[in-house]
């Protein structure tokens, strides 16, 4: 699946979702969302070292697909084409990595 195919079927799932609930997130909405998600990634990630019978890497394999989910629907909300951002960052870096060695 290509990247912009993510974010397009990533974009649908929370639409329908929204729709279910009859309650469409705004973008603030959606960032505080996808912090919710960040933040459970962090007490999956952080259970494996301080609380390793309730680790479940199950967890943190679903956190990490949540958190690219919600990043690629407010990404669609911001209008952000996540495919051509993160190509021309990585060109841009690249270009600085090679002019430093």
């Amino acid at each position: 699946m290509q990247v912009r195919d993510l974010q397009k079927k990533s974009t649908e799932l929370i639409n329908r979702w929204d729709e279910l609930r009859k309650h469409k997130h705004s973008k603030e909405q959606s960032f505080m969302h996808l912090s919710e998600e960040v933040g459970e990634l962090a007490y999956h990630m952080l259970s494996k070292h301080q609380r390793p019978e309730k680790y479940d890497p199950e967890e943190v394999r679903n956190s990490i697909g949540d958190i690219v989910i919600q990043t690629m629907n407010l990404a669609s909300k911001l209008n952000v084409d996540v495919e051509a951002t993160v190509k021309d960052i990585i060109n841009t870096d690249l270009k600085i990595i090679k002019n430093k060695t």
